[in-house]
């Protein structure tokens, strides 16, 4: 949607107290917001999330959208981000445990269930029928508290992370993010692979799995969400009797200290000129989650959008780097992205493209870069506008969705942020601040690469450092 000019000024008002860490935004600014911007109903008619703190810090956040189902998560502040070289691949096997000797209990509920794993989190989901929320539970704490640690369970466990990671280095090309990390946090946590390695793998035991998880799975690093057919009283009071035992923190949800994780500018580079197509990622150092820069961050990485050749648009795309694309490469596919961490984050692109056209592709693309820098409009940044306040309501329109973004929020920020506040912000940011943040991250810095295929034409580091800025007079 798009809010007329009237109430501009009142936007960029309001947008300016809600500027900061989203954790710090009182509830004075949201009445005033509400009051001053005339939303749309489906906006300002979402569900309310409900959040409820356990004595041991645990943060319960529901929200009810009825739909028949219940959505349900279990999300753990722990990730390969909290390893160290010789313990590099625990979050992974913790995730692989998560559900081991448990079929004939997820037999029984007839439900979906799933776990992920990243660089900062472990999330154990389930989706349920209304009547089971409460069984389903059970499941996923013993899931998170490892209550399914057993030898047996262990080497399954161990066997399926190092079956994924031969698979990533018979197909490094799928991979090119690792690749991506590992150049721009060297000899960091946060550069080491999700999975871990071989030997990191093979050699933890059960010991080091139950010291792990006593040390890093703490009350207050731990959000139960759950959207759809959910009641919240029931869900807390559940979690209070399945998770009141656990350890608590003396540290608050959001602040706990973590290592530092410098980003170093370098790249890595694995060529194969028998593979067809070239796997190319690219980043500097983007704002984090609660960085001012981070919304301008996605406005200026939406401006540059997601090309897909074979979705026939080629020239009629709105973006001058889709344009630049199919007019002058062959490029299969491309898009920009800006991923925040708590203390850190990337800006950057990730392409698949042929061999003859990197050179072609790595000037268009830093052409672009540099555009937004220098000369983004303010056409351009509406349509991002309403590209990126799309795609966050897309994200949070099934209560599946929802159910993921509430335990991102809360374990990130320790709210929920209401759609209101998220359109403000959104609507508050200027063509200047998104040419600001772009010259602040971008502009003259030092990026990080990874690149994977027929790269030989793909030019050297100095060559795309040269062309991250302009000589203007």
């Amino acid at each position: 949607f798009e809010i007329s000019a009237k109430l501009t000024a009142k936007i960029k008002m309001i947008a300016a107290s809600l500027r900061g860490p989203f954790s710090q935004v009182g509830s004075s600014a949201f009445r005033a917001l509400s009051s001053a911007v005339s939303f749309p109903d489906f906006i300002l008619q979402a569900p309310e999330t409900k959040i409820a703190s356990l004595s041991n810090g645990v943060k319960v956040a529901t929200e009810a959208r009825g739909g028949g189902l219940a959505n349900l998560s279990l999300t753990i502040v722990v990730g390969s981000r909290f390893e160290t070289e010789s313990t590099n691949g625990m979050s992974s096997l913790l995730k692989e445990l998560g559900f081991a000797g448990k079929s004939s209990e997820i037999s029984a509920l007839g439900g979906r269930f799933s776990a992920e794993v990243g660089r900062e989190s472990i999330a154990f989901k389930a989706t349920v029928l209304p009547s089971d929320v409460k069984p389903a539970l059970k499941v996923l704490v013993d899931a998170a508290c490892l209550k399914n640690l057993t030898a047996q369970n262990l080497e399954a466990a161990k066997g399926s992370v190092l079956c994924h990671i031969t698979g990533a280095q018979l197909r490094p090309e799928e991979h090119v993010m690792e690749h991506l990390y590992d150049a721009a946090f060297l000899d960091s946590p946060m550069g080491m692979p999700v999975f871990g390695t071989k030997n990191s793998v093979a050699s933890i035991g059960e010991r080091d799995l139950t010291e792990f998880a006593s040390k890093n799975i703490l009350g207050s690093r731990v959000v139960v969400s759950g959207a759809g057919e959910v009641h919240h009283n029931e869900m807390a009071h559940a979690c209070e009797s399945l998770l009141g035992s656990l350890t608590g923190s003396k540290l608050g949800e959001v602040d706990f200290p973590l290592e530092e994780c410098p980003f170093v500018g370098s790249d890595k580079r694995v060529r194969y000129d028998n593979k067809p197509l070239a796997h190319i990622a690219m980043a500097f150092k983007g704002p984090s989650l609660s960085s001012e820069y981070y919304f301008p961050s996605q406005l200026a990485m939406s401006i540059m959008g997601k090309y897909e050749e074979s979705s026939g648009l080629g020239t009629d795309s709105s973006s001058r780097w889709h344009i630049s694309l199919a007019e002058h490469t062959k490029t299969v596919s491309a898009e920009a992205f800006s991923i925040g961490y708590k203390d850190t984050g990337l800006m950057g692109f990730k392409a698949i493209a042929s061999d003859c056209s990197l050179d072609n592709l790595m000037w268009f693309t830093m052409e672009n870069f540099m555009r937004i820098c220098y000369k983004v409009t303010d056409e351009e940044v509406l349509r991002a506008k309403i590209a990126f306040k799309a795609k966050l309501l897309k994200d949070s329109a099934s209560s599946s969705g929802a159910c993921d973004e509430i335990a991102h929020q809360v374990s990130n920020f320790g709210r929920r942020i209401h759609p209101t506040e998220l359109m403000a912000r959104i609507d508050g940011i200027t063509t200047e601040q998104v040419r600001e943040t772009a010259y602040r991250f971008i502009h003259d810095q030092d990026h990080a690469l990874g690149a994977v295929g027929p790269i030989y034409e793909l030019p050297d580091y100095n060559w795309i450092r040269r062309r991250s800025y302009w000589l203007r007079y």
